[in-house]
């Protein structure tokens, strides 16, 4: 019989108050006793942090995005019920966590660990099993299985564009972001679909849950740009290098830093994810989630203003994501102290 996931003992096995870490502790509770504490300490097993103390409500970079089916909760005009709310949370936690799996268990980080393997097996019949609760058919996992052939064939895509077998360009990395991601949409969707929505907000949803999803993913490519570069390859000296060339292999990183700036691209970037912040806020106003509308224009601002900085102080959005992931990492350490 599975243990209770209070009687583990583990100092990750907190009360934090949030919806996502009751959803997850449910779930640990229900696999088998050789399993749970594997599943406990899965952000980090996964290589998302150092501390084994993490829970997944802050594991993920953008917590934003997990977030996603509360968009269709709390809509001034649209009601949905408490039921097909829960499903959706349930299903998106498990679709994001299985996503981060097979990309751990396909970069071959974890997969000869077959504790870990078994456990993101788990999290996906999990995904499957709520999702099914949105649908109502045995085809519940269709959604989710064409977001993994989406994210796939983006995977196959970006190692092309980094060959230089395809031309990068912004709206190459739109479209890559939109389908290497494409897990953050069918939960909200469906639970959308099941709960009565029209054709047509249902669309605003998915604008919504893009614009969301682009803001944040542009906005951290032009903040990682060095750090990605030094790990292989980077978008944004990919898209430099369409216009470029090969000359582009023998130039330093300052030297590359400095074509970036004189070609604007990294400023286009940040621009691009600005307009997107801005689309997702007037898609979420005409659905009558204004909390979301005000965050987003507040986002679509801040990043409008980076590119403006960008422009004049080049490497100044590299060194506020430094500084960002940095607070983001004090917070967690303060909230670990508060909790202990």
């Amino acid at each position: 019989m599975p243990r209770p996931v209070d009687s583990l003992q583990l100092p990750l096995v907190r009360n934090t108050g949030r919806a996502i870490d009751r959803i997850y502790g449910r779930f640990v509770a229900a696999l088998p006793g050789a399993l749970q504490e594997v599943a406990i300490r899965l952000p980090e097993r996964l290589g998302l942090t150092t501390n084994d103390e993490l829970p997944w409500s802050e594991a993920f970079e953008h917590p934003e995005l997990l977030r996603v089916p509360e968009l269709v909760a709390v809509s001034d005009r649209l009601a949905i019920s408490r039921e097909l709310c829960e499903a959706a949370a349930a299903a998106h936690l498990f679709g994001m966590i299985g996503a981060l799996g097979i990309d751990a268990i396909t970069s071959r980080r974890v997969d000869q660990d077959a504790e870990v393997v078994a456990v993101i097996y788990e999290v996906h019949r999990a995904r499957d099993r709520a999702y099914a609760r949105l649908s109502g058919g045995p085809e519940a996992a269709v959604d989710y299985s064409m977001a993994e052939a989406l994210s796939r064939e983006a995977v196959r895509e970006e190692a092309l564009v980094f060959a230089g077998d395809q031309e990068a360009s912004p709206e190459r990395i739109r479209m890559f972001l939109l389908k290497r991601h494409a897990c953050v949409f069918p939960a909200a969707l469906a639970a959308a679909h099941a709960g009565g929505w029209s054709a047509a907000d249902i669309s605003r949803l998915e604008l919504v849950i893009g614009g969301v999803l682009l803001g944040l993913k542009l906005r951290e490519k032009v903040g990682r740009w060095v750090e990605e570069h030094r790990q292989g390859a980077s978008w944004a000296v990919a898209i430099l290098a369409h216009g470029h060339g090969a000359a582009l292999a023998r130039s330093s990183l300052s030297e590359l830093a400095g074509h970036l700036e004189v070609a604007g691209v990294l400023t286009e970037l940040l621009q691009m994810s600005s307009r997107a912040f801005a689309n997702a806020a007037r898609s979420a106003r005409e659905l009558g989630v204004d909390g979301l509308a005000c965050w987003a224009r507040e986002q679509s601002r801040r990043t409008s203003g980076l590119a403006l900085f960008e422009s004049v102080e080049p490497g100044y959005t590299v060194q506020w994501e430094l500084d960002r992931r940095d607070r983001r990492r004090h917070e967690h350490l303060g909230e670990l102290a508060a909790a202990s």
